[in-house]
């Protein structure tokens, strides 16, 4: 009868968004009108409604006027509980609380498309949960980090970066006031780890994934595709867990290996798919008739199963007592150590996939807090948490997996997960305003839907089940119907709408440009202003009130570089000194701190100093002394950790309230003489130009903040914006280079710009093939989202000497990258010039050997006497004609 009434339902809003043609056109059609049986939609429908309304009344600009930061909310995990949470906040914030997630993975899978993107149905963009997206949306601040613990008297959680590589992913804890916990689990490894935990640890054998983390999965379950091409004959992938997931994923596995074995013309049979079972029939938390009904799809696709084989350990082959399709082992194999009735056996295995029952990640057993016979975290039907000695944490909350209810113990399955974000919501609200608690109690049963692989699927629910080919239709349309609401059906709730003013419309096109961006400027080096305005209120300054004229001032306003140069008084020293300071271009204090630092301390690194101390300037936004105290915290750990690697001491520094976080280093360093200096005046007619960083952060992260770029392309940036430039400007200063600077603000063309006029006589062929560029920033740019600087940093195109057949094959859409050479970067690459042939090649090598990237984007040249003013750079592309 559910089913049967689903189905209705499904057909009736086929119906509703235009009839199946209209669907099959655009399905999105369908997934807009949302699920009529799920309490969660009907929620965030009725608030989306709700927001609607009162934005209408109050207007955009007093539905975001939050005031100060009084409480800080902390959602450990992107679980399914915790995206309707972020949903809800994201529709109706809670005055006063800022949002934090912490994530270990920016991108979530839904458990239940899971099988369905195994089996090649959908594509991993379809069936995850983009955290950063979402998160954005919820104006939450997002922590790409591990949580290892936490503490509840002292309020805060311990962290491991998630951005760095292992032995340098320490971070500080965070605070927090309120806190939920919606982690999941993961299948129970080996000695009772956690898949979670053994990914960890390093103790999967190469041939073994565990469904989860789903990162590690991905990448073995590719391999494992990557290498079917090779095969020579038959392949035994083997599944150890019968239950639901256990059975569904190797219906899904054969499914794809089959298929790809036929595109490839080899014979499907060499995918065996073997399932190992504890129990003596698969499925066993489920009815006798389900086990049955899929006991005989699986005899009928091939599928063999194991039973009474209860996984022991991994291990390489042995030589006897194995069993399997084929009995022996096959060479080259590894083996999976069963105990049987009959003993312990060997199953040989080309790739195994773990799916068992799942288990708590380890670090839940030192929390000090009630957990269940399993180790999960016990929580009352108010979802709140209790000490080990029975005290109720009011303002911790856990949910989804990770959580057993006391007194309703359910399976681990995403449905109680699904449903139990609504009561979640409500009472982490209700928690940071003081209102009273909403019970939840898990339904006792549930209706399940069983993909099988190739096709069609079976549902169930208690001791009834039934199998037919529509079901994976309506199967299909509520996952992808409630996928659909936390992707890209965002309720589209910023922005400011009001009518320009008389003075807007009066001053004209530019004003009512410069207005409808207002609200979107960008931070990071984006928040610059551009080279335009600087250089001729510059001008302007020398020219109306001339700066003092000092002989120890040897780089300064007069011929400027990365730094300003002063001599020591009586001694062959200099000093170098650098100054900057934007607004935060992420959301997390304690990374935003870091990439500062990194970015001030680039301009010593550009001209090969050693910086000795810094100053900082530190804006922090109004809130409570806790909030704000840690705030500030957050920053100058950050910016202090990069100090102190680079040898730099934070000498001190000033803050100040203000509306957004902001932070400034004023940088000085030393160097034995202006002759070890590598400047931008350098340059030399032959030199090859090396740049070691891609580009494309300005436009990723103003993406970013219009909920349009990927949190993977996001992290991605982060990564390389958190890798300091000191070793490479040591490495170029060791291999002679003597014209260098940093690509940030201006762009790679501004900075380029910059280098040939400081170098007299020369100009550069800037190859736009080799230019590496972020994954993602193309497609931002595709969108026609950049940098709210970029429009400024473009009129240095002028110097381009074929600006005009530029310009037309980029209208032609055959250079898609060349605004990315005027994007700004934040602590962007080194742009280095070296004499070409050896010196350049050597530099190369050891910039490779070292570790840090490297690309040749072009040459320094004679500028010819026919170039007009201004003009220094030359493009070459094959899309212009050129052939490089």
């Amino acid at each position: 009868g559910a089913v049967l009434w689903l189905e209705v339902c499904h057909q009736l809003k086929v119906i509703e968004a235009g009839g199946a043609a209209a669907v099959a056109a655009d399905r999105t059609r369908l997934w807009k009108l949302g699920l009529p049986q799920l309490r969660t939609a009907k929620q965030a429908e009725k608030q989306a409604a709700k927001v609607a309304e009162a934005r209408e009344t109050k207007g955009a600009r007093g539905m975001g006027d939050a005031g100060p930061i009084l409480r800080d909310l902390v959602l450990v995990g992107g679980g399914h509980s915790h995206v309707h949470v972020l949903l809800m906040l994201g529709m109706e914030p809670i005055p006063g609380v800022r949002v934090t997630l912490v994530t270990r993975d920016v991108e979530t899978p839904y458990s239940g498309m899971l099988p369905g993107h195994v089996a090649g149905h959908y594509t991993k963009r379809e069936c995850h949960i983009d955290l950063a997206r979402l998160g954005r949306f919820a104006n939450a601040r997002v922590v790409h980090a591990e949580v290892t613990g936490i503490d509840s008297r002292q309020q805060c959680v311990h962290l491991k970066s998630c951005l760095d590589s292992p032995g340098a992913d320490a971070r500080p804890p965070l605070r927090y006031d309120v806190i939920s916990v919606d982690v999941g689990c993961s299948p129970s490894y080996m000695q009772g780890l956690s898949g979670y935990d053994a990914a960890r640890s390093g103790g999967v054998d190469r041939h073994v994934a565990t469904v989860k983390p789903i990162d590690s999965f991905s990448r073995k379950f590719d391999h494992l595709l990557a290498c079917v091409e090779r095969w020579q004959g038959p392949n035994d992938v083997l599944i150890v867990g019968a239950g639901a997931g256990g059975v569904e994923l190797s219906l899904a596995v054969q499914h794809r290996l089959q298929q790809l074995l036929a595109q490839l013309g080899k014979p499907r049979e060499w995918a065996r798919i073997i399932v190992a079972s504890r129990s003596d029939r698969i499925m066993p938390n489920h009815a006798a008739t389900v086990s049955a009904m899929m006991a005989q799809v699986l005899d009928e696709r091939g599928i063999g199963v194991l039973r009474q084989h209860e996984a022991l350990r991994v291990e390489a082959p042995a030589s006897t007592n194995s069993v399997g399709v084929d009995a022996g082992v096959v060479e080259g194999q590894s083996n999976l150590v069963c105990r049987t009735p009959q003993g312990e056996v060997r199953v040989p295995f080309t790739e195994c996939i773990w799916c068992t029952d799942g288990a708590p990640q380890s670090w839940f057993k030192d929390l000090g807090l009630e957990t269940d016979a399993a180790g999960f975290l016990l929580v009352e039907t108010s979802l709140q948490v209790r000490r080990a000695d029975g005290e109720l944490l009011p303002n911790f909350f856990a949910s989804g997996d990770c959580a057993s209810i006391r007194g309703h113990p359910r399976p681990k399955a995403g449905v109680f997960a699904v449903m139990a974000g609504m009561p979640l919501s409500k009472n982490i609200r209700a928690a940071c305003e003081g209102g009273n608690m909403t019970p939840y109690i898990p339904q006792a049963e549930f209706l399940g839907i069983i993909g099988l692989g190739r096709g069609g699927a079976v549902a169930s629910k208690a001791e009834v089940a039934m199998k037919a080919e529509w079901l994976w239709d309506l199967k299909d349309w509520i996952d992808r119907t409630w996928m659909w609401k936390y992707t890209e059906g965002l309720p589209q709730m910023g922005g400011n709408n009001e009518e320009p003013s008389a003075v807007a419309l009066k001053a004209g096109a530019d004003a009512l440009e410069l207005l409808k961006k207002a609200s979107m400027r960008c931070g990071g080096c984006g928040s610059k202003v551009g080279s335009t305005v600087l250089s001729s209120a510059m001008r302007r300054l020398q020219s109306e009130s001339p700066v003092y004229a000092n002989s120890e001032v040897l780089v300064g306003l007069d011929s400027p570089d990365d730094a300003a140069v002063v001599q020591q008084k009586g001694a062959e020293l200099v000093t170098v000194q650098t100054v900057d300071f934007f607004k935060s271009l992420v959301s997390d204090p304690y990374i935003f701190g870091r990439i500062a630092a990194l970015h001030a301390l680039s301009d010593c690194f550009s001209m090969g100093a050693q910086a000795q101390t810094a100053l900082a300037l530190c804006t922090v936004t109004l809130g409570s002394e806790e909030v704000m105290q840690d705030d500030l915290f957050q920053m100058m750990a950050g910016a202090n950790r990069e100090l102190a690697a680079a040898r730099c001491t934070l000498a001190g520094g000033h803050t100040t309230e203000g509306p957004e976080p902001g932070l400034g280093l004023c940088v000085t360093g030393t160097a034995p003489g202006t002759s070890e200096l590598m400047t931008k005046g350098a340059l030399r007619p032959g030199d090859a130009l090396l740049l070691t960083k891609p580009l494309g952060t300005g436009c990723l992260f103003a993406a970013e903040m219009q909920q349009k770029a990927r949190g993977q392309h996001v992290s991605a940036a982060l990564r390389g914006m958190l890798r300091s430039n000191e070793p490479a400007s040591r490495i170029a200063q060791e291999h002679g280079a003597r014209a260098c600077t940093d690509v940030t603000g201006f762009g790679l063309a501004g900075h380029l710009v910059e280098m040939c006029k400081a170098a007299d006589g020369c100009a550069a062929e800037l190859w736009y093939d080799a230019v590496p560029t972020l994954d993602g920033a193309e497609d931002a740019i595709a969108q026609g989202v950049t940098s709210s600087l970029q429009p400024a940093n473009f009129r240095l195109r002028r110097a381009l000497r074929n600006e005009p057949a530029v310009a037309s094959t980029f209208s032609a859409g055959q250079l898609p990258r060349y605004p990315l050479l005027f994007d700004p970067q934040t602590n962007g690459g080194l742009l280095i010039a070296v004499p070409a042939g050896t010196a350049g090649s050597a530099l190369k090598q050891a910039l490779n050997a070292a570790g840090e990237a490297c690309f040749e984007i072009g040459v320094v040249v004679q500028r010819a006497l026919d170039w007009e003013d201004g003009q220094c750079l030359l493009l070459r592309a094959q899309a212009l004609g050129d052939i490089l």
